[in-house]
């Protein structure tokens, strides 16, 4: 993780990024140190038990999911629709509970 100085923190509290996984991995090895998988064991643990962590919150921007979802289903378009209601609800809950 970031170094902290003086009590303050050296690093961005959050990052959104597109869907490179180049920029992804990138990203988490400069600021958290980590790779994807342990980045996803550790955020996924302190959502699942509503911890915070020190980790820099690495955020997928919505427009280049919504944009690689209409791609890649582009034949298909009822469950298009239906993938892009799934993921307007999802988008919007502040909490695993409220998803459910």
């Amino acid at each position: 993780m970031c170094d902290n100085t003086a009590g303050r923190r050296m690093c961005p509290e959050t990052i959104v990024c597109d869907f490179s996984f180049e920029l992804i991995n990138a990203i988490l090895l400069s600021f958290n140190r980590c790779s994807l998988k342990a980045y996803l064991e550790v955020t996924w643990t302190a959502v699942s038990n509503n911890r915070a962590t020190s980790y820099t919150i690495l955020k997928l921007c919505s427009a280049h999911f919504m944009k690689a979802a209409s791609h890649r289903m582009y034949r298909y378009q009822c469950q298009r629709c239906v993938t892009y209601l799934h993921y307007t609800v999802l988008n919007v809950q502040r909490s695993l509970k409220e998803a459910e």
